[in-house]
């Protein structure tokens, strides 16, 4: 068994239940269309912004922010900085810090925008396991840059719950921050009813 392997014969290998088990790490990204996807994190999860792109079978992750950023102003700096392009689509999720007020989850989006980005939120219309078993389908590649450890990290650690051993189709709550950043701009690209503009 895995655990076996690991435990008793000290071997590494592909956790049980990896959500996204076959990832390919390559050099650079192709010459291709893209856009981006943008996780928020404000304190103690980090702000994922991934660059995307698909052609065919395959889909193409390049991790270019994956730090906390608190505010809107702070992470406008930092993609005019590492030079994303205004003019490009950037999906964001629909939660961010400020959903305790009663403006609800639009304000950081709603700053950027007023900053000049292309900004949107994604409307959560199917289930996250909907679009990661729709990802799953794809073959998955991720440029090696300076940030490429801590998608690497997520990419072994992002997995499906357990139940008394059963796996469940459900991911675990924990290692996504750059998946979900994948995710939304995947479904940004694939189906453009999903997401709406504020």
């Amino acid at each position: 068994s895995f655990m076996w392997k690991v435990y008793g014969l000290g071997l590494r290998g592909a956790m049980q239940g990896v959500i996204f088990p076959n990832v390919e790490y390559i050099n650079s990204f192709p010459d291709l269309a893209y856009v981006y996807g943008n996780d928020f994190g404000f304190t103690s999860d980090p702000n994922s912004t991934v660059k995307y792109a698909q052609e065919g079978n395959n889909i193409y992750l390049e991790l270019l922010c994956y730090q906390p950023i608190e505010t809107a102003t702070d992470l406008a700096s930092y993609w005019e900085a590492i030079g994303i392009e205004q003019y490009l689509p950037i999906t964001c999720d629909s939660s961010d810090k400020y959903t305790g007020e009663n403006k609800g989850t639009v304000e950081m989006v709603k700053e950027l925008r007023q900053l000049g980005w292309q900004v949107k939120k994604v409307k959560k219309t199917k289930s996250v396991m909907y679009w990661l078993t729709k990802m799953r389908e794809y073959k998955i590649h991720i440029v090696k840059n300076e940030n490429y450890r801590h998608a690497k990290k997520e990419a072994e650690n992002y997995r499906f719950k357990e139940i008394q051993g059963i796996q469940i189709n459900q991911p675990i709550d924990d290692f996504n921050h750059f998946w979900d950043a994948a995710r939304y701009a995947f479904m940004s690209y694939n189906v453009q009813e999903y997401t709406m503009f504020y």
